[in-house]
């Protein structure tokens, strides 16, 4: 019965919830200063049971960059003040973070006497393989 008044008391107070809030600032603070900021908005971490820092990211490429930044990461979070074991990625395919940055991709074809450059490139090139090449990439810059 003691157990259980400690344990009422905890969840009015507050004290895990405070617990784990403060945890999850360091954390936060930790990956801000350890990550670049392209990783820090498009991956999310927690601290999982058994002390395993869980980062999850949307892509294998994500994936890849930050188990080369590990010892990184867990210097800054055991510098932070939270004791981490070990951490484990994540990929979370079809994960969208809305802070993420968006990067549309523009494609803009070349002015005129560029693409007329190019052509009279081609014909004086004695190698045809790349006298072919340069043929079809004024053609394909001609359909745009």
């Amino acid at each position: 019965m003691h157990q259980l008044k400690t344990l009422l008391g905890r969840i009015a107070t507050g004290e895990g919830w405070q617990l784990e809030t403060r945890q999850a600032i360091q954390i936060q603070t930790a990956l801000k200063k350890s990550l670049p900021l392209e990783l820090t908005h498009a991956c999310e971490a927690w601290l999982g049971e058994a002390k395993i820092l869980m980062i999850a990211c949307p892509n294998g490429m994500y994936a890849s960059k930050l188990r080369q930044l590990t010892p990184r990461i867990l210097q800054q979070i055991n510098l932070e003040g939270v004791e981490v074991r070990s951490i484990r990625i994540q990929v979370q395919a079809g994960r969208v973070n809305p802070s993420a940055f968006k990067v549309k991709q523009v494609m803009i074809s070349p002015p005129e006497p560029i693409v007329t450059q190019i052509e009279q490139l081609s014909a004086k090139v004695s190698a045809k393989p790349l006298s072919r090449a340069l043929k079809k990439l004024v053609n394909t810059l001609r359909q745009k």
